[in-house]
């Protein structure tokens, strides 16, 4: 089979198993929709057109194509190149010329895309004919790691705004706090901060960083020392930022006191350090590391997770555990404790991987 049959053949193959996109259009901006590993479990393979084409690439290079990910604005396509020496059709093809590559679009259809096709588009959106060349061939890593933190962050401020489409796909906002604060590190390690705009730009991903780092991700605020304190610095851009992040950096290296709680409080609370749980609803299994009697969060926190809608609001025990990241297939970090099922620790079946960070679950 030749190169252009064999990747068309790919296309078929995924679109025939469920990589066929988005199923309703109202929901093409769901979070889920930006991480490749979500949409290969997801029994619908659902995904945006970038994560689509990371697919189909991936499964073409397995059986020897040469394809990648284009850097077409707005929806990524695959472009497949021939192999030297021959053209796609698998007949010989001299070295001084270039064989044409082919495009392909398997989000939307597994037939070949035309260039000319693709050229027409670009023209439609006023794009400058020089630049025509560049979006038109393959693009970086780093291209395609930008693309989908922006996608990401659009999904966030889209989810954020619509309470009705946040709940459609029963999302709680600490998910988008996390999704959000990886896109935004994602952008400020991968872009060039040379221009007005790109600086603007990093001042605010820095402020929001800062808060974030505040609220919740402390664990991440030697990274900040390490990797962006310093290009702070050589921007110039020195004040509050540098003030918050050194005070977290001596509040990080100051021992900890032992908190010592009352018999009564331990009374009060159901679980016990140490138990392993599976949660009922989200499927993934847990070890509680800590507890509080009662919410001890800030008040964003409560306000952005919605603490006092719960029949007890802030007045309840509210424990920290460690997550099998493995096992936390669906993205929830809400225990309903009604449903949880508490199984004894059996740490040679299974070890607990996780980041060192506590996570705060609530009652649901």
């Amino acid at each position: 089979m030749n190169p252009r049959r064999r990747a068309l053949a790919i296309a078929s193959f995924l679109r025939q198993n469920k990589f066929t996109g988005v199923k309703e259009q109202a929901q093409y901006h769901a979070l889920p929709h930006n991480f490749l590993g979500i949409a290969l479990q997801d029994e619908e393979h659902q995904c945006l057109p970038l994560i689509n084409v990371v697919i189909y690439c991936c499964v073409a290079q397995r059986l020897g194509l040469d394809a990648q990910p284009c850097g077409f604005p707005f929806h990524v396509h695959a472009i497949v190149k021939a192999a030297k020496g021959q053209d796609l059709d698998g007949r010989g093809f001299t070295e001084e010329a270039e064989a044409q590559p082919m495009y392909l679009d398997p989000w939307n259809s597994a037939e070949e895309t035309s260039q000319e096709e693709l050229v027409a588009r670009l023209k439609e959106m006023k794009i400058n004919p020089s630049a025509f060349a560049t979006l038109l061939e393959a693009t970086s890593i780093a291209d395609i790691v930008q693309r989908t933190a922006r996608n990401i962050l659009n999904s966030v401020k889209i989810l954020t705004h619509s309470s009705g489409h946040r709940a459609s796909i029963d999302l709680p906002m600490v998910l988008l706090d996390g999704a959000f604060y990886g896109a935004i590190w994602a952008l400020l390690m991968l872009t060039e901060h040379n221009s007005r705009t790109a600086i603007s730009q990093l001042d605010r991903f820095i402020s929001h960083i800062v808060q974030h780092l505040e609220r919740q991700f402390y664990m991440d605020v030697p990274l900040f020392d390490e990797h962006i304190l310093s290009l702070i610095q050589n921007r110039g851009l020195l004040g509050d930022p540098i003030t918050a992040v050194r005070l977290l950096l001596e509040n990080d290296n100051t021992p900890k006191k032992p908190k010592h709680r009352p018999r009564e409080h331990q009374d009060y609370v159901q679980y016990k350090v140490g138990q392993v749980f599976k949660h009922k609803r989200y499927h993934y299994q847990a070890i509680i590391t800590g507890w509080d009697k009662q919410c001890e969060a800030g008040e964003l926190w409560i306000a952005q997770m919605g603490v006092q809608n719960l029949p007890n609001g802030t007045h309840q025990a509210f424990y920290h555990v460690m997550y099998d990241i493995e096992a936390a297939r669906h993205w929830s970090l809400l225990i309903n404790f009604p449903g949880l099922k508490i199984r004894a620790p059996d740490m040679s079946q299974k070890r607990i991987s996780s980041p060192p960070l506590p996570m705060r679950l609530v009652r649901h």
